[in-house]
């Protein structure tokens, strides 16, 4: 359901005015992100380290294309687990809820899976490279 479908006379206030302000509020997002989540800023200084490493070895242009897939979808599991904690917050109204707490762990659960499965990518795709 659109958030303005009651009021179809006024533009809803939730709406962006143009591509720049959709861009901007994404980049608010983002801000925001790193300066609250601990979690998501290590995930960033890997990410960084990892392609250090990527240019060190000389990665080829396949391996880039894997590893950055890879360190892109570490990145985007740890913003949707903060965005399901906030909205799971929002819900609950930062009290405790049994469920609440099922849904963040699955959540943190997937994030966690997700990191490993991109740690076995970056074995396989260094490994090749560091013992030749």
């Amino acid at each position: 359901m659109n958030m303005d479908s009651k009021n179809k006379t006024k533009p809803s206030q939730y709406k962006n005015s143009s591509y720049i302000e959709a861009v901007s509020h994404a980049l608010d997002g983002i801000k925001v992100l790193l300066k609250e989540e601990a979690n998501l800023r290590f995930h960033f200084i890997v990410a960084i380290l990892v392609v250090l490493l990527g240019f060190y070895v000389h990665l080829s242009r396949m391996d880039w294309l894997f590893l950055v897939l890879a360190l892109i979808l570490v990145i985007v599991m740890e913003c949707l687990n903060s965005m399901v904690e906030r909205l799971t917050d929002l819900v609950v109204n930062d009290c405790y809820h049994p469920l609440a707490k099922v849904v963040k762990d699955v959540a943190a659960g997937v994030v966690l899976l997700t990191c490993i499965g991109v740690a076995v990518i970056g074995v396989l795709l260094f490994t090749p490279y560091i013992f030749k």
